[in-house]
């Protein structure tokens, strides 16, 4: 039932435009990519072709974090894009960037300024948050018809970055398209356990999917507990509320107390108890039936503590885990990209491996 109404939940994402690789419409990406957006070493030049698209008017394309429990600031950039219909499929892309598009290549984003915004670790997927609707009166018409899709981005000035920002792509090499495993992410902060300093912190673990047997183990680890303390997990639906009151929810009477404010991030629709150790850390392993029907399924997990000392109610909570369940699929997606770093050469390195999940608009 968990898994049932996590799964209507995943499907309950409003669609828009079309998302390649469609697998990965509202399931987050495999794998993840500075280029070209996040990068340091500009300027950029990168390009992907993708097979299997729609026929239809392309009025923008649109991005996404990598949701992997990072706070990413907003920051700027300074963009050209360009969209033709491919020269040919994606598997024969080339080293030459101009060699990959066909007659109809048009400027369609000349020498534009954009703002990425922050993204929310708590979403998996993210939002396409990334927006870049083409200039007025650039719309592309895409016949389709087996033909495929050249998109191109020259990535000249962003604003100083501390470090490298991934964006959400596939991995399409080695072992993960046949047998992926949960992807997932942290948010919030917890609270504070009697006798710890730092907050309850719970993160998500390697966590293994056999397609084969249909069984899929998820591990979480948890530390900061009060030591030997009992703990509960709280595996929750996705559902967004609990008896009716939206999340998340702030504890009565945790505020001002000894641990600081203490808030319920998920339903707790399936309860497991444990024990912390006397380091005060505790894992969650479980092992759920699984079948590609439940691709998208999402697993929220919170950490719950017994700790009378902590505040009058005598409950401490940890941050949110959220896991998502995705199913295999083809190593080869139709999309190849070519990318060049620190110059706009006219050729790059051509490369079938993590190629950006991309939104035509």
């Amino acid at each position: 039932m968990r898994f049932l109404l996590s799964l209507l939940s995943a499907l309950a994402l409003p669609a828009q435009g079309f998302v390649s690789p469609s697998h990965f419409a509202a399931v987050e990406g495999t794998g993840s990519s500075q280029l070209p957006f996040g990068t340091q070493s500009l300027p950029a030049r990168y390009l992907q072709v993708h097979d299997g698209v729609p026929a239809q008017t392309i009025t923008g394309l649109a991005f996404r974090h990598d949701t992997n429990g990072t706070v990413r600031p907003a920051f700027t950039l300074t963009v050209d894009v360009w969209l033709s219909t491919a020269v040919a499929p994606a598997a024969a892309a080339v080293a030459g960037f101009d060699a990959n598009h066909g007659v109809d290549k048009r400027h369609v984003i000349v020498n534009r300024t954009v703002t990425v915004p922050a993204n929310d670790p708590a979403r998996l997927p993210g939002a396409f948050l990334l927006d870049l609707p083409f200039d007025p009166g650039q719309d592309f018409v895409f016949a389709g018809g087996g033909a495929s899709l050249c998109w191109e981005v020259q990535v000249t000035a962003n604003s100083s970055l501390a470090s490298n920002v991934p964006f959400d792509a596939v991995q399409t090499q080695g072992p993960t398209p046949s047998a992926p495993g949960l992807v997932g992410t942290r948010a919030y902060s917890g609270c504070v356990a009697t006798g710890r300093t730092q907050p309850i912190a719970i993160a998500p673990l390697n966590s293994s999917v056999d397609w084969v047997a249909g069984l899929a183990q998820q591990r979480v680890s948890g530390q900061q507990l009060l030591a030997n303390g009992i703990v509960v997990w709280a595996s929750g639906s996705g559902a967004g509320s609990w008896s009716g009151a939206p999340l998340p929810i702030l504890l009565p009477t945790t505020t001002g107390a000894p641990s600081g404010t203490c808030t319920l991030f998920t339903d707790p629709a399936w309860l497991t108890a444990g024990v912390a150790s006397a380091s005060g850390t505790a894992l969650l392993q479980l092992q759920y039936a699984v079948t590609p029907a439940l691709h998208g399924a999402l697993l929220p997990v919170q950490l719950i503590g017994l700790d009378a000392a902590a505040n009058a109610l005598g409950i401490t909570t940890s941050n949110l885990v959220v896991q998502q369940l995705v199913a295999p699929y083809p190593a080869a997606p139709g999309i190849q990209r070519v990318y060049a770093v620190g110059g706009l050469a006219a050729t790059g390195t051509v490369d079938a491996g993590s190629p950006l999940i991309t939104r035509f608009q």
